[in-house]
């Protein structure tokens, strides 16, 4: 193709290049048009085309139909995003679900979940695992970070990770079989699990988040140190003081846990005895912090004074701080949303 046409769309070209575009117009293919007015970004005229197509015709070639739900997740309009989620009910209803490239799916399940829409992106998960097209739990897990930032996401969220979590139950995929790897690749890992609980736990929704917490043994998952904090504030929720005693040993061996956390976990076991009225177990474990702490002022007093002659950095330096940039390296706010084309060139999300 001549490169002075090259960057036009093809089907304006086929317009231009068939005499009178008006005229040529009404005898142009109705998906020819669509695609005309989908790059002209005038997305109800696009619709409308879609809509005589889908009645006349049925439903467009695969081409068309994904970059129909690519373009309505990158405007990140609300009503835009609906009628894509209703073009995938609707094809799925069909049994035309092999219209849809996996990634689309994906990448429209994020846009729903980033636009407050966290049940027709819960239900793309799903129909995804239904297909045995997996979606990496890095990818899925990104969607539930947004589903879990309203009340109802969060329980969504949770029920979704308990579903995809049951399959890998009691080592009941056997992960030495390499035809298992794209359904591997979908278990639900420490992170997925930690922003579930975290969602639960803003929006109070921790009974189900125990449930979580519950299956993580039976499928493998191991804790961290921010999983095992909300664990602890779980725990203190749902009123489980043994469990949180029970935990105090991991606390007490994790060598990745900061000042921060360690106070948040016997903060929320005070809390606790308080709840049950134990003020004896509460009273004892204050008293026991306290020692624990003039010990370790003693240590810290003791190693100070050793060591500064020889130490020559600055106060200065030491308390100096790394300034956090809120841009990306590229400029752009991290809020931003990726576009398609950046989304797919990423291998975690595919």
């Amino acid at each position: 193709m001549d490169s002075s046409i090259s960057g036009m769309p093809w089907c304006r070209y086929y317009l231009i290049n068939s005499g009178n575009a008006e005229n040529q117009e009404a005898e142009m293919p109705v998906f020819v048009i669509m695609a005309w007015r989908f790059d002209e970004h005038r997305y109800d005229d696009a619709w409308r085309y879609f809509e005589q197509h889908l009645e006349m015709e049925g439903f467009p070639r695969k081409s068309v139909v994904n970059k129909l739900l690519v373009g309505y997740a990158e405007t990140l309009d609300s009503h835009l995003l609906e009628r894509a989620f209703g073009l995938v009910e609707q094809a799925f209803e069909k049994g035309k679900q092999t219209l849809f490239e996996k990634v689309t799916l994906i990448y429209l399940a994020h846009a729903l979940a980033r636009c407050s829409q966290p049940v027709p992106a819960s239900a793309i998960l799903r129909k995804l695992i239904r297909m045995e097209e997996y979606p990496p739990v890095t990818a899925w897990s990104a969607v539930l970070a947004y589903m879990s930032l309203s009340s109802s996401g969060a329980y969504l969220a949770a029920e979704l990770i308990l579903e995809i979590g049951y399959l890998f139950q009691d080592n009941r995929i056997d992960p030495r079989k390499k035809g298992n790897a794209p359904l591997i690749a979908v278990k639900p890992n420490t992170l997925a699990i930690s922003v579930a609980i975290a969602g639960c736990l803003m929006s109070g929704t921790t009974r189900i988040a125990e449930q979580l917490l519950d299956m993580m043994p039976r499928i493998g998952v191991k804790t961290d140190a921010t999983l095992l904090i909300l664990m602890a504030h779980i725990y203190e929720r749902n009123g489980r003081r043994e469990e949180l005693k029970k935990l105090k040993r991991h606390i007490d061996e994790a060598h990745d846990l900061d000042d921060t956390q360690f106070r948040q976990y016997y903060n929320c076991l005070l809390n606790c005895h308080l709840k049950f009225g134990d003020l004896d177990s509460a009273s004892r474990m204050v008293l026991e912090m306290l020692r624990k702490a003039k010990e370790a002022n003693t240590s810290l007093a003791a190693a100070t004074l050793r060591f500064e002659p020889a130490n020559s950095y600055s106060s200065k330096n030491v308390n100096n701080t790394t300034e956090i940039s809120t841009f990306n390296k590229d400029g752009s706010q991290p809020g931003s949303f990726m576009s398609f084309e950046d989304f797919s060139r990423d291998r975690n999300f595919i």
